[in-house]
């Protein structure tokens, strides 16, 4: 694979070569998922507004309000452990980076992804296995099973059901 950087022998007589066009190309790749994320956080805005009013109306204010706070609960779990991992990423990956390991920092990219979703998936059970506890401290026996929550307030849309007719 050819390097872009200037070599240790160039000169000023010998300005390095132009980019090739796989610079380029990852550069549009760049710009483009870019703007990919952007719209999607421009769009998470709306859709949140939307969503919340939607629960209000179906849940009625004190449902609303104990929805609101075991997600904000779920939300700060993961908002830590998101900036737990990101925060220590970086370093490791400009670690790498520093150190000449050039190709070393997609294993250990891959590596830290396989991490972060093993942590991810140990938050989800770790919620799971406390809901009983959360919905104590919070006098919401509904609250220790979702789908029982949204069923008698109505959020699900309960599907349609056929008789059969015996001959």
């Amino acid at each position: 694979m050819k390097s872009d950087r200037l070599e240790p022998t160039a000169t000023l007589a010998q300005p390095p070569s132009p980019p090739t066009e796989s610079v380029e190309q990852h550069g549009r790749e760049m710009t483009s998922g870019a703007l990919f994320i952007l719209v999607f956080q421009v769009l998470a805005l709306p859709i949140g507004v939307v969503i919340s009013a939607f629960l209000a109306r179906r849940l009625g204010p004190v449902d609303y309000g104990v929805y609101a706070v075991a997600a904000s609960i779920v939300a700060w779990l993961q908002v830590s452990i998101t900036t737990l991992f990101s925060r220590s990423s970086i370093r490791l990956i400009a670690d790498a980076g520093e150190a000449g390991e050039s190709s070393d920092w997609q294993s250990l990219t891959s590596t830290i992804v396989g991490i972060q979703f093993v942590s991810g998936v140990a938050l989800g059970l770790a919620i799971f296995i406390t809901a009983p506890l959360v919905a104590a401290a919070l006098n919401t026996p509904d609250l220790v099973s979702p789908a029982s929550f949204c069923r008698r307030k109505g959020v699900y849309v309960r599907p349609h059901r056929t008789t059969r007719v015996q001959a």
